[in-house]
């Protein structure tokens, strides 16, 4: 039997494995899996090596194929042997990045760690990712707004009205609380454990399993675009933009950090969620605006350097351009205090919707420090101080 023959014979396993894997016959969806592999590597053999773009499209094929089979060794043997050899130019990056999810998927697998059904297991992979080190942020900020993505979510659960500043309250913060283990090796990974040890002290208080349920189901939506389904599940549309502000803050850029994934145990069964669209490539719910004056989004890049609460503006910030100029901003419930208040004294840019001399704000993130950008706006800060 050919290569080629071997290959279409595989395809036909592989066909079969998903569509059981769609119907949910995740058993049956692995043996086809099996096989497909089996044919696939018996390809390879029969395959004249001098035939590179043949030779690494194979390989690359066997490599996902024993990802798909859970075989997470084997694929990066696979992996790496086409990445080793002379790969077609075309298909070099794309073994690269399969190898890159080989890793990701090994560390959501959570070998020799035992999650319990109030523990969320928090995994990224991409550049920062590497030799045991990653910028701060980049996992505690993750750590931090997945945290209080769970509270959000236990809040909403409870029936209670958006809290826009300040702590949850005192029964909620008594039986949600958020723990992080020691990070792990090499992954980058750790575990956050959203529960309590005492008895419920509030009344109507969800298992912390619902809480962390819901927060899974949601992000599978998101990563589907099913924004009507969100929608649905969170009616209320300040607890909507919260959300979405939030997840924003959680995925990945899509150069520095590559996948972020979530993995929680529910009654023994182990689930995996991987976000790997960038954040600035999600999607968004259609939310009404302060105001509509019909005009296009301003872009608007600067230091937010505080808010005006005392004049009864709370909800308003402003962005200190480089040429010192001041912009007024009008930040939309749900936003402020989880979202636009960590930002504050970063660099970011602003879109928004300029209404007289305010914006109504529609987006806003942590811009990339660059050196040009700092000595421009330190030359203007001098001139503006020179007498």
């Amino acid at each position: 039997m050919s290569s080629g023959e071997h290959h279409n014979i595989a395809m036909g396993f592989v066909d079969l494995g998903i569509r059981n894997r769609a119907q949910g016959d995740t058993a049956r969806a692995l043996a086809y899996f099996k096989q497909a592999l089996d044919f696939e590597m018996a390809a390879i053999e029969e395959l004249d090596q001098t035939d590179g773009l043949a030779w690494s499209l194979l390989h690359r094929s066997a490599g996902t194929l024993a990802l798909d089979c859970r075989d997470f060794r084997l694929a990066e043997q696979i992996t790496t042997r086409a990445l080793a050899g002379e790969p077609d130019p075309i298909i070099v990056e794309e073994l690269r990045d399969l190898l890159e999810q080989i890793y990701f998927q090994r560390h959501l697998n959570m070998k020799g760690v035992v999650l319990q059904d109030d523990e969320l297991h928090l995994s990224l992979s991409g550049q920062e990712v590497g030799h045991g080190l990653i910028q701060y942020n980049e996992i505690y900020g993750r750590v931090d707004n997945t945290s209080k993505l769970l509270y959000r979510t236990a809040e909403r659960k409870l029936g209670r009205s958006f809290r826009e500043s300040g702590q949850p309250v005192k029964g909620i913060r008594e039986n949600y609380q958020t723990l992080v283990s020691v990070p792990r090796h090499g992954s980058f990974a750790v575990t956050l454990r959203f529960g309590s040890q005492i008895q419920p002290t509030l009344a109507g208080m969800f298992d912390t399993v619902d809480v962390i349920g819901e927060f899974m189901d949601l992000l599978v939506l998101v990563n589907h675009s099913r924004i009507d389904e969100i929608e649905d599940c969170i009616s209320d549309p300040d607890y909507l933009r919260n959300f979405f502000g939030l997840v924003k803050n959680l995925a990945p850029d899509g150069e520095r950090i590559r996948q972020v994934g979530f993995t929680a145990i529910r009654h023994g069964v182990e689930r995996s969620v991987k976000l790997t669209t960038p954040a600035a490539e999600l999607p968004a719910p259609s939310l009404p605006t302060q105001s509509d004056s019909g005009e296009d989004p301003e872009t608007i890049r600067g230091i937010l350097r505080y808010a005006d609460a005392t004049r009864g503006r709370g909800n308003q910030i402003r962005i200190i351009d480089t040429e010192r100029k001041s912009h007024r901003v009008n930040v939309p419930a749900g936003m402020m205090n989880d979202i636009v208040r960590p930002m504050w004294d970063s660099i970011v840019t602003v879109i928004g919707i300029r209404v007289g001399n305010v914006i109504n704000l529609q987006d806003i993130w942590i811009d990339e420090i660059d050196d040009t950008y700092l000595l421009s706006h330190s030359r203007s800060r001098a001139a503006a101080m020179r007498p």
